[in-house]
């Protein structure tokens, strides 16, 4: 069995005390304020994020940033009606995706990743699709042609990085 480390023992209780006032909060503000569930998934995935800025964790970056997309693209559904409403939401849970990416290179963290490309990169432009509208949603059948181009770029690059053989 593993020895948890110090400074990780006296930080989880920190981690747990700031998820419960946040849980306490939307309550309370729930009270006061019965519109603020459109806001409640938005502010659970800020929540995980918090912890995540807290503890570096990569689980952390990975749910704070998918929850927070769907919680964006809730909020900001609401504005509006018809295919909008779902263009709206696919783009902002493919931002979510994105995020992950972003975060981890833009941080320097060890788990750096080229997956969050792919379902990020498909989810916004499916969605901008839907939000341009026309004949633009004709090329939503074609969204495998973004898979095959990201399957080539990933060995092209793996590729170009292989070490030569001595």
């Amino acid at each position: 069995m593993q020895a948890v480390p110090e400074q990780r023992r006296r930080r989880d209780p920190l981690i747990g005390g700031l998820v419960l006032v946040i849980i306490g909060a939307l309550l309370l503000i729930g009270q006061f304020w019965p519109d603020i569930g459109r806001y409640t998934v938005l502010v659970i995935g800020l929540g995980i994020l918090a912890v995540f800025a807290l503890t570096r964790s990569y689980g952390a970056l990975v749910g704070g940033s998918i929850v927070s997309g769907v919680g964006v693209g809730v909020t900001l559904g609401t504005l509006y009606t018809g295919e909008m409403t779902g263009a709206i939401v696919l783009m902002s849970l493919g931002g979510g995706f994105l995020f992950i990416w972003l975060a981890s290179y833009v941080l320097d963290m060890p788990e750096r990743h080229l997956w969050p490309l792919i379902p990020g990169t498909i989810l916004v432009a499916i969605g901008a699709a839907l939000a341009i509208g026309g004949r633009a949603t004709e090329l939503i059948s074609y969204w495998p042609v973004i898979l095959i181009v990201i399957g080539i770029i990933v060995m092209l690059a793996a590729y170009f990085r292989r070490v030569p053989a001595d």
